[in-house]
């Protein structure tokens, strides 16, 4: 089967069940991309872990206004995502997706993530995972010109992290009793996001982490899971 027809939830799970909590993972690449952490923490029985995430699928309808017109197995594969959720609710619901894809006004956003919160069983905690920075198209050939100052290929962070859709989920995470995990003062400073780190390599393009870099952050996530109350 092509991945363009993919339509069932693929459900990967890690931890061996022995975690007191189920935390499902749910969205696009953007939400697979923290897995290496994710699936450490969950080794370490601190939770049980679920994926169910797709490549350019983000978990909202988009469609929803009539503003986008949605890949048809990829809506289907979403339906099926929330006929899961709603059959065996997880204790928590971490969603994210990258926010540059096929972009849709905030109206249509705010419609899509309203839809998509109202189908969450109340059991569920629901978090969202803000969107990690975009850096420049050519960020890996910067990268590979100056090996010795990996700083002279940073992003300003004004231009480079999502200050449009992201305000949105804040106001929905207060009406619908949602929490937030961002994790990019991790990635950048007050005024610059960089996609190298000391020795570590932050993204492997313009838009998605290294499995190296989310593999350090190991213990910043749980931290960070810990701060906003999803962890002890």
């Amino acid at each position: 089967m092509s991945f363009s027809a993919v339509t069932t939830p693929s459900g990967c799970r890690y931890g061996n069940g022995r975690g007191p909590k189920v935390l499902m993972v749910a969205g696009d690449s953007h939400a697979a991309a923290w897995a290496p952490a994710m699936e450490t923490l969950a080794n370490q029985g601190r939770f049980t872990l679920e994926y169910n995430t797709r490549d350019s699928c983000s978990i909202q309808d988009r469609g929803l206004t009539g503003e986008s017109t949605e890949v048809p197995s990829c809506l289907r594969w979403k339906k099926n995502v929330v006929a899961k959720i709603k059959k065996n609710p997880p204790d928590v619901l971490l969603l994210s997706y990258y926010t540059y894809t096929k972009p849709i006004t905030l109206a249509a956003h705010e419609a899509a993530m309203r839809d998509l919160l109202r189908q969450i069983p109340r059991y569920t905690q629901v978090v969202f995972i803000r969107d990690t920075p975009r850096f420049s198209d050519d960020v890996m050939q910067c990268l590979q010109q100056n090996l010795d100052r990996p700083g002279a290929c940073a992003v300003l962070r004004k231009d480079s992290v999502d200050e449009q859709y992201f305000p949105i989920n804040k106001k929905l995470a207060k009406e619908f009793g949602a929490k937030v995990l961002d994790m990019n003062d991790y990635i950048c400073d007050a005024n610059y996001c960089y996609p190298a780190i000391g020795d570590t390599t932050v993204v492997k393009d313009a838009h998605h982490l290294a499995r190296g870099f989310a593999q350090k952050m190991t213990p910043a996530l749980l931290a960070e899971l810990r701060r906003i109350g999803i962890l002890r």
